[in-house]
């Protein structure tokens, strides 16, 4: 029971933020930090299409920011699209070598 309603407060405080930053892009939509904070929120509700959309619209605002979009290759592994996830973090690993998890 307790860990049920742990996961519920989570889950309403990370819709809480993705209506936060739902708001915000409203106003702000060429802030690509800002799709990354909502593609990471998406995620973390399981909304992995959308979050990797919210990556990909980053990306494209800031073309510059693809080698640190580690997320987005967490999301592609999730929506099983492995080569795409891959390929992702051989890309991140050009800006960072010291990462273990995406070495292996």
């Amino acid at each position: 029971m307790l860990l049920e309603s742990y996961n519920m407060n989570n889950r309403e405080i990370f819709q809480q933020k993705l209506l936060q930053w739902n708001n915000y892009l409203i106003s702000h939509p060429q802030d690509y930090q800002a799709y990354i904070q909502r593609g990471m929120v998406n995620f973390q509700l399981a909304k992995i299409p959308e979050s990797i959309a919210d990556f990909d619209r980053a990306e494209v605002i800031e073309p510059k920011i693809t080698p640190y979009l580690w997320q987005r290759g967490l999301s592609y592994y999730y929506a099983q699209r492995y080569n795409e996830g891959a390929k992702q973090f051989l890309i991140d690993l050009k800006v960072n070598r010291q990462d273990i998890e995406e070495t292996i």
